[in-house]
């Protein structure tokens, strides 16, 4: 008898370890979450998204046509809780605004997860005023590039279900509307972090006039949830 139940005990510990071990999750909605299992080689992962905005505003100066190439204007980050553009304010480079970043630590040192993440992306602005709306009418280019801060582990990047590793163009989103995309973080499970960064570009283009620009303004806002993390390979 006791030996039967030594076996059955042993066999919903192996059961119940197994399915914490493979059914890991993480969400959130603009916070913090820590998802942990019961075993000692699942990891503890974590998912830190914030709201984050992206805003631009051109001048009539800005939009001269370039001499010598296109002219690229960039996206300063303002934070959540902005409500207002960037008053004329850009930067000639890349920011690299980080929008999340995904920690795994206490798990054995050769096992590796893939964590889907999900990223809203909403527009707002006024007609008149926004320069979504001039650039449907208009020759030009208003993208939002999306780039891992370490080491290939953001993948398979999805927009609308389909597959893309160019920038994700914003003229195709309504006003105030919103697009969802898909992606996964890689992560070695014992200590790995993975860290996803966000510029919006305007390029200026030398071939074109983009006076009707002069004014106009865009706003974006990032949201970063997550989902299932997966096992992909253990030791």
């Amino acid at each position: 008898l006791l030996t039967v139940i030594a076996v059955a005990t042993l066999l919903v510990a192996v059961v119940g370890a197994t399915f914490a071990y493979f059914s890991l999750t993480v969400s959130g909605e603009a916070t913090s979450t820590t998802a942990q299992a019961t075993t000692g080689k699942v990891p503890t992962i974590t998912l830190k998204g914030k709201e984050e905005s992206l805003a631009l505003t051109v001048t009539a100066e800005d939009m001269i046509r370039p001499t010598g190439g296109d002219k690229k204007f960039y996206a300063i980050g303002n934070g959540g809780d902005s409500t207002a553009t960037t008053d004329g304010s850009y930067a000639d480079s890349r920011q690299n605004v980080e929008i999340f970043s995904v920690t795994s630590a206490g798990g054995s040192a050769s096992d590796k997860y893939s964590c889907d993440v999900t990223i809203t992306l909403t527009i707002s602005g006024d007609g008149e005023t926004s320069m979504v709306n001039t650039l449907k009418e208009t020759e030009g280019s208003l993208k939002l590039y999306l780039k891992d801060a370490t080491t290939d582990k953001f993948t398979d990047l999805k927009v609308d279900g389909a597959e893309t590793s160019s920038g994700i163009d914003l003229r195709t989103l309504a006003e105030s509307n919103s697009k969802t995309i898909n992606a996964k973080v890689e992560l070695n499970a014992e200590n790995d972090t993975a860290k996803v960064t966000a510029d919006l570009e305007l390029t200026n283009l030398q071939s074109s006039d983009q006076s009707k620009l002069a004014g106009k303004n865009v706003k974006v806002t990032i949201l970063s949830t997550g989902g299932n993390c997966k096992l992909v390979t253990e030791d």
